[in-house]
């Protein structure tokens, strides 16, 4: 009899992973698509004692409007800084400081899609200082990192 209860249990777990593991898969989906009107801005200059919100939509509006988009602040929905430690590492022997990257979601995604399709992250072959990027969640950004080791690995083939 115990036994029963034990194979009824065990087959009630078995359902309850497939269940949890579709259920995150969801999320997954739904935290992906929450993001699709956001993007994430690198090397924007940090200025602590000075930064405002003002001055920190402004400074994303200028250059983000850099891309022939003419972009402003009331374009936002939201503007942050992802934290306040400006990072210092070396690049070709020079130390550079890295400024905390800002995500910036826009209300409208055509708005977005067209700053994202024009921005331009190199002029001439070199990098700008300023860059951006997608906002990918941890799923799909371990996914595009796969696929781009994927594509160094056999590019010299």
């Amino acid at each position: 009899m115990l036994s029963k209860h034990v194979q009824l249990l065990a087959h009630h777990c078995g359902s309850m992973s497939g269940a949890v593991d579709s259920v995150e898969a969801e999320v997954a989906k739904t935290d992906q698509y929450s993001r699709r009107n956001n993007a994430v801005v690198l090397g924007i200059e940090y200025k602590k004692e000075t930064e405002t919100h003002d001055t920190l939509t402004g400074s994303v509006a200028e250059e983000l409007s850099t891309s022939g988009v003419k972009v402003s602040p009331p374009d936002f929905s939201a503007c942050h800084r992802n934290g306040t430690r400006v990072k210092t590492v070396t690049q070709k022997g020079k130390q550079i400081k890295l400024p905390p990257s800002i995500t910036v979601c826009f209300h409208n995604t055509h708005k977005k899609d067209q700053v994202m399709n024009n921005y331009k992250n190199y002029t001439n072959g070199k990098p700008k200082p300023a860059r951006v990027v997608q906002s990918l969640n941890n799923h799909y950004q371990s996914l595009k990192s796969s696929i781009s080791n994927f594509c160094i690995t056999y590019s010299n083939y």
